[in-house]
């Protein structure tokens, strides 16, 4: 089977009631030796107001469509979606600051490379995935709504600082996606959208009755709308990972001292139900690492082990400075189950904190926090939920970087779910006190409930203690309310607490969109340089001038009271 899927595609565009359609579509479906770099489908709309808004739009789909198939095959889909567009966002800012108004456009990129999707986005063009009979927005509009109509607050062209938006989600045959420019949401809400990619069978049809559906609703403007029905994928990874793993025995962890495939073990770090990890040498390589080998008992457990082969291969997937690496093992060396990671050198957040008497400093929670989040943005853009965020399992090095650890309870998007096991040794999706409400309710949990274990994270971090209590073991807390952060610690800044406390929300719609939402707030002006810097240091002039005024005033003060004798 070819590395690209295969796909089915409907394309429709009209300039609706305007003179000049200023959307521009287009995908290309590659052939031979190019079907490596997969499907890419396009969809923008020019802004209005600038120069050229259809030059805008259609040089933004041509350059993309073209200069990706240019890019190196071993850069990953979401770095070439990326490096393609900030070039072209290069070229249009130059090209527009010479005209009158400039150049800008709206973007929405659906790539279909392997078993996966990876979307890019800017602007309020959108990308909806239906499936199973449920209708989801993949893409968040980077708008304002104003009086009148909506400010784009992020498009191709309009910022030299340009960054898209990119996700990455698996893909799963049956799979339906539709992108729209704002056209035709701004007349069919998504419940009308739903009910119609439910009801018409082919990829054109649906594509067609979309714009057919706005222009008879009085649509106010350009309407485009572009709808790819995944039919086939090709063979899943995950299963050629299990296929290497068919003839290999589960073993009794090695004790200190002993020899294993050219390891040699040096000390135990933790054993339990998850795993043991022991410190090894690679004595092919001299450096240290760390072996994880799962619980013996798993050979009677086969969902314990399909989860311990699926940390390897999530691990295998993901290469951020802010998660530990995996790393990869030559066909044939292990005559065992287990797998290798990086050494590290330091100690968990969990026993950082316990050195304290109170919560640790607000700017160290804030270093640490965006370290974490980088992290776990890293794993949701390859479809990969943590559902264990908590101190424990984030790692301090010496150096101050902040590691995430152990992908044992994660789950990856599209894969199936592995059932409660026979002899009842249940991987919880997280650690009481740190679930979000939705995972006792019997949710798989998402990047919403990843955000809720990051606000407590930092709650704990600042304050010594849980929001919520420290609850039994798959007991459902009370989450109607809990102390404020400032009450507990009113050094911390206002930003910070508001920001972790919205995190806290039992409603996972008010919590952050994201984890780029959320580091967006972390990285607010009002959370920067939160160390007191005296004013001297940060202006002398004003610290004198202050300081003659006080002496001026004193003085003043000194003087009426002696007259005041006489």
């Amino acid at each position: 089977m070819h590395p690209s899927p295969e796909l089915s595609l409907g394309l429709t565009s009209n300039a609706g009631p305007l003179a000049k359609n200023e959307d521009f579509h287009g995908a290309v479906l590659p052939d031979g030796v190019t079907r490596q770099w997969g499907v890419l489908v396009c969809v923008a709309d020019g802004i209005g107001g600038c120069s050229d808004a259809r030059h805008a739009s259609e040089s933004t789909v041509r350059a993309l469509l073209n200069d990706y198939y240019a890019t190196p095959l071993s850069w990953s889909a979401a770095h070439a979606l990326d490096q393609v567009t900030l070039s072209i966002n290069s070229w249009m800012y130059r090209a527009g600051g010479r005209l009158e108004r400039g150049l800008g456009t709206t973007l929405v990129a659906a790539l279909f490379r392997g078993r996966q999707l990876t979307v890019l986005w800017a602007g309020d063009s959108r990308i909806y995935r239906f499936r199973e009979g449920r209708l989801e927005l993949l893409s968040r509009d980077h708008s304002f709504p104003t009086q009148d109509a909506s400010m784009i607050t992020k498009a191709v062209g309009i910022d030299s600082t340009f960054h898209p938006d990119i996700r990455e989600e698996p893909l799963r045959e049956g799979d339906r996606f539709l992108l729209t420019t704002d056209g035709v949401t701004g007349v069919l809400s998504d419940a009308r959208l739903s009910a119609l990619a439910g009801t018409l069978v082919s990829s054109q049809e649906l594509a067609d009755a979309i714009i057919g559906e706005a222009l008879a609703r009085k649509c106010r403007d350009n309407v485009t709308a572009v709808v790819v029905d995944v039919i086939a994928l090709p063979s899943p990874e995950a299963a050629n990972l299990a296929r290497e793993w068919e003839e290999t025995p589960v073993i009794t962890p090695p004790a200190p001292g002993e020899m294993l495939d050219g390891f040699r073990m040096v000390r135990k770090i933790h054993s339990g139900s998850q795993g043991t990890l022991l410190v090894a040498v690679d004595t092919q390589t001299q450096a240290n690492v760390v072996l994880k080998f799962p619980d013996p008992l798993a050979v009677e457990d086969p969902d314990n082990l399909e989860r311990f082969l699926r940390e390897e291969w999530m691990g295998l997937k993901v290469r951020h400075a802010n998660v530990v690496e995996v790393i990869a093992q030559p066909p044939g060396r292990r005559s065992a189950i287990y797998f290798v990671m990086q050494a590290l050198e330091g100690t968990t957040l969990e026993q950082v904190l316990k050195g304290m008497r109170q919560g640790a400093p607000p700017e160290s929670v804030v270093d640490w926090l965006r370290q974490a989040a980088h992290g776990m943005l890293a794993l949701h853009r390859k479809g990969i939920i943590h559902r264990d965020i908590k101190p424990e399992n984030l790692f301090l090095t010496r150096s101050g970087q902040v590691i995430l650890l152990d992908l044992g309870t994660a789950r990856v998007a599209g894969l199936e779910p592995l059932e409660p096991d026979a002899v009842g040794r249940r991987v919880v999706g997280g650690t009481p006190g740190f679930m979000a409400p939705e995972l006792y309710q019997g949710e798989r949990g998402d990047e919403s409930s990843d955000l809720f274990a990051l606000g407590v994270t930092g709650y704990y971090l600042l304050t010594g203690r849980l929001p919520f209590g420290q609850p039994e073991s798959n007991v459902m807390p009370d989450f109607s309310a809990w102390q404020p952060i400032l009450t507990v610690r009113p050094d911390a800044p206002q930003v910070l607490a508001a920001l972790l406390e919205r995190c806290l929300s039992p409603d996972p719609q008010k919590r952050p969109g994201d984890m780029g939402e959320f580091l967006f707030w972390l990285d607010r002006p009002a959370l920067e340089g939160m160390k007191f810097v005296p004013l001297l240091q940060r202006n002398p002039l004003r610290f004198y001038q202050v300081g003659f005024w006080l002496f001026l005033s004193t003085s003043l003060i000194l003087a009426l009271c002696l007259l005041s004798r006489y």
